[in-house]
């Protein structure tokens, strides 16, 4: 899969900070790459900036190194990997190792279905077994045998490979190095019909590294034990790094006093007269609310009384 205009070059994860109680975001990019087109990604659950930072690295490698889609088809056997299994898969077409089927077993020589082909110049050969139930069995240090067909086993196998007809033959994976096969992750099942259809991303070991990289946040660069200058970026200490941020903080808050006119010595006793000030404005204008509701209520029982006593008229004994 290519990467064009529209690939995302970083990471922005949001996450619910457990120091602010509230949601905080980390925009996170590989070391030598741009933060110009991030991707937005909300990570449910996580609390720690370090977490979110692990992930967002993680997530930004798996979208710079996994590439490369592969969908197959098989059997039954399908059934057996799940979301985000690693599988090893072996075909001839890419260059993804050789296969073929184990029709004997001899000691520790192995006859197969297939005639193998050796390169002396790419060094030695392994050859990897699939096992009843799925799993890989090796890779095991191959030798060529007396024919293109056979493989001497330089190990013992720990199972015994089937060669029957009564069921499917024990499958082989061979090549040199770690091209007998391509590793590759899960990410679909669906049955066809009879057959099973396996969507996975090729997999790199680098996206497994990543969060051990130095942090890349901007034009700052923390890293554990040391000082360097590349180009415009300037690495720090995180604990040096934390410190000239404290110490930025209080000289912009001494800078932002000065400008109100309380950088002086009486400051202090400035702002506690202001305080006792307001406190006392506070209670005149609640002691006067109180009288001016106090006097709207006698009024207004002054005024019925009066009509009460214009309506019933003077009172006259008998």
């Amino acid at each position: 899969m290519r990467a064009s205009d529209d690939t995302a070059d970083s990471v922005t994860v949001e996450y619910f900070s457990k120091e602010t109680w509230q949601t905080a975001e980390e925009t996170v990019s590989l070391p030598d790459s741009t933060s110009d087109q991030p991707a937005r990604v909300r990570l449910f659950g996580c609390t720690e900036k370090a977490q979110a930072i692990c992930e967002g690295k993680y997530m930004a490698a798996a979208n710079r190194y996994r590439r490369r889609l592969v969908t197959f088809q098989t059997e039954l056997e399908g059934l057996i990997p799940t979301y985000g299994d690693l599988i090893a898969i072996a075909h001839d077409m890419p260059n993804w190792g050789q296969g073929a089927e184990v029709i004997a077993v001899d000691d520790n020589v192995l006859s197969l279905s297939e005639p193998l082909e050796w390169s002396q110049e790419l060094g030695d050969h392994f050859i990897s077994l699939r096992k009843t139930d799925g799993s890989v069995s090796g890779p095991w240090l191959a030798l060529p045998g007396e024919t293109p067909s056979q493989v001497v086993l330089q190990d013992e196998l720990d199972f015994t490979p089937y060669t029957g007809e009564l069921q499917e033959r024990t499958h082989i994976a061979f090549g040199a190095g770690e091209k007998w096969s391509t590793l590759a992750r899960v990410t679909a099942v669906r049955p066809r019909g009879e057959l099973v259809e396996i969507s996975a991303v090729a997999e790199n070991p680098v996206v497994h590294t990543a969060d051990q990289s130095p942090l890349k946040t901007g034009r700052v660069i923390m890293t554990a034990d040391n000082h360097q200058r590349q180009d415009d970026m300037v690495c720090l200490p995180r604990t040096e790094f934390e410190s000239l941020l404290e110490q930025a903080a209080c000289r912009g808050a001494r800078k932002a006093l000065k400008e109100v006119g309380l950088a002086d010595e009486e400051a202090a006793n400035d702002i506690r007269t202001l305080r006792d000030l307001a406190g006392s404005i506070k209670t005149m204008q609640r002691t006067f609310l109180q009288t001016v509701v106090r006097w709207i209520t006698i009024g207004v029982l002054a005024l019925l009384v009066a009509g009460v006593a214009a309506k019933l008229g003077p009172f006259t004994p008998k």
